[in-house]
């Protein structure tokens, strides 16, 4: 819990002396499970000058620094948790035309701890939002159409055709009267399928829409063509940076293999940028590697890219760099101080059309991959099962669900399970717009009009919603419920954040696990020599696009399971696609 008195007295007498700065970092690295409480406080703190002086506030975000720059594991924690009160912070010494915070803001923008433009414009956090106005949508009635309705109107159609010509013979009059009620019955059901209703007296008007399809062949919802064509956009800088950087020569020019160690320290890259590039050029075809991290070129690349090859295509290739080689060539610099680069999303920090653009973008290359995970899943027997014999209603938590669409594809393959989506405040109300809309799109419609809400109310019900928060705060802050959940997923997350982080999140995955609940982490693993091309080219793009990110093995996802104490540990190759889905029970008794 956190002590706001002593708080205070550490903050009034704060200033830049050693002391001072390494006090407050011990304090607030005590209470880090209460980030969302200090945020507070610090931002109250800075809102007032005549109690916050700049020796105060010089000396708070000097003990922010010594935490970003010493305690690594807790950086990116930090750095989203208290992403508000530096803003405050910052704010109150720029109106005191302070010098010194602006030296310590050019350090952080270097070092990447924030993004560049993170202080660029400063927005008052500390306010509350107004309130938005909601447009009121028409009321409809929701009628679930049967398939089989196609089916039974073709049969009755054909049993009209046929039994015309009875009415021509003479035939005994109740024939006569069957013949006719089944005629009457197709115009019925035709028309009941091709029109809607309008009900003046509720002024509803009625929609009818055929069952979600969820059962797709496997090879349609197989998307490793667009995830290649998606990621190709690396290739090119790869090789001619690995050029460039003489990184291939060093290993064409020894006639033994050189460990990825010994290849950062003549390139002078970090241990992260110099895997990524590797396991790119191994894709390629131009180094193998063995288990013992040695790497050797291959007669490929010795006769396409040796200096001494006659056949060699170096001058060409470096002929045709562009801007990704020279930000790819900046990455690896950055990368190799252990700054990293990163971006707004990391911290929190998006702006409203930020979020709709990036939850646009992440549903995309989600949807198919949400299908594949449920069906997997499925298939497997690995569903979320609920313990409590009164209801049999299970339940799951999408950490960072982003669109929503893996629950919205469990919620309709398990039909009593309940899925709850956990995402950022700014992303929540556009995740809760996909939701509806990703349901509409999968029924079959007999109508154009939009009705969203209406028709996933009518498919769902409420077993999908979304709930607002940071992952990063302590699980006291993560949604709640009566009872523990069943399952938790992590879909595409883990891949953006050091093994530390990751780790950290999967104990507080565990925390809020009944025990013998399920944990899944999908993820597109490196050791998958089938897709090696999309998850070396993927690392690549972690490596360019976030702070610690990077693809790894299954069998390290395993190893971090097994080494908290998981059961029943296995990788699950996705029944479509380059995933694959590593998956545990908690243990009993935890």
């Amino acid at each position: 819990m956190l002590d706001k008195i002593e708080l205070m007295d550490l903050l009034v007498k704060q200033d830049v002396t050693r002391n001072s700065v390494i006090k407050l970092s011990k304090f607030i690295l005590k209470h880090h499970e209460d980030v969302r409480d200090l945020d507070l406080e610090l931002r109250k703190f800075a809102k007032f000058p005549d109690l916050a002086t700049n020796d105060n506030l010089h000396g708070c975000l000097y003990a922010l620094h010594y935490i970003f720059s010493s305690k690594s594991e807790y950086r990116s924690y930090f750095a989203v948790g208290l992403a508000g009160s530096v803003k405050c912070m910052v704010r109150s010494l720029r109106e005191g035309k302070s010098a010194v915070v602006e030296k310590l803001v050019e350090k952080w923008k270097r070092k990447a701890y924030y993004p560049k433009y993170f202080f660029d414009e400063l927005e008052d956090e500390c306010e509350e939002e107004s309130t938005l106005q909601k447009e009121e949508k028409e009321e409809a009635t929701i009628v679930l159409v049967p398939k089989n309705d196609n089916i039974l109107s073709a049969l009755l159609k054909t049993f009209f055709v046929m039994s015309l010509p009875f009415f021509f013979k003479r035939t005994h009059r109740f024939a006569k009267l069957f013949y006719f009620f089944s005629a009457s019955m197709c115009c019925v059901i035709r028309n009941r399928m091709n029109t809607h209703v309008e009900d003046n007296s509720v002024g509803r008007k009625t929609i009818r829409i055929g069952a979600p399809s969820v059962y797709t062949n496997n090879k349609a919802s197989d998307d490793r063509i667009m995830w290649k064509l998606w990621l190709s956009q690396h290739y090119l800088s790869a090789v001619t940076v690995a050029l460039e950087s003489n990184l291939l020569d060093s290993i064409m020019t020894t006639n033994n293999s050189m460990n990825s160690k010994d290849l950062g320290t003549q390139t002078g890259f970090g241990p992260r940028g110099i895997h990524a590039l590797l396991c790119v050029l191994k894709s390629c075809g131009f180094v193998n590697s063995s288990n013992n991290d040695e790497w050797t070129a291959t007669s490929t690349c010795r006769r396409f890219l040796s200096k001494k090859s006659p056949w060699n295509w170096r001058n060409m290739l470096l002929g045709s760099k562009s801007d990704r080689h020279d930000k790819l060539m900046s990455v690896l610099r950055i990368d190799a101080e252990k700054g990293g680069v990163g971006q707004s999303w990391e911290i929190g920090d998006l702006s409203d059309s930020q979020a709709i653009i990036m939850t646009s973008q992440f549903h995309a290359h989600s949807v198919n991959a949400a299908h594949s995970f449920a069906q997997t899943v499925v298939e497997n027997q690995l569903t979320p099962k609920s313990v409590d014999k009164n209801t049999n209603q299970a339940s799951l938590l999408d950490v960072a669900g982003g669109s929503g669409c893996f629950s919205v594809s469990m919620a309709l393959r398990c039909p009593s399970l309940h899925c709850t989506v956990f995402e950022l405040p700014v992303v929540a109300p556009h995740t809760r717009n996909h939701i509806d809309r990703f349901v509409s799109d999968l029924v079959e419609r007999y109508d154009h009009d939009g009705h969203d809400v209406e028709i996933r109310k009518s498919i769902l019900g409420n077993r999908v919603c979304c709930e607002e928060g940071s992952m990063w705060s302590s699980t006291e802050h993560w949604p709640k419920r009566q009872q523990p959940y069943d399952a938790v997923l992590f879909s595409n997350v883990f891949h953006d954040w050091s093994f530390e982080q990751c780790k950290r999140l999967t104990i507080n995955a565990l925390n809020v696990l009944r025990p013998g609940g399920r944990i899944y982490i999908h993820e597109i693993p490196l050791d998958n020599d089938n897709d090696s091309q999309i998850s070396s080219l993927l690392s690549l793009h972690m490596l360019i696009y976030t702070s610690e990110g990077a693809q790894r093995s299954s069998h390290c996802w395993c190893s971090l399971l097994e080494d908290l104490g998981c059961l029943d540990v296995e990788p699950v190759p996705s029944v479509a696609g380059p995933f694959c889905i590593i998956t545990g029970l908690k243990p009993f008794g935890v």
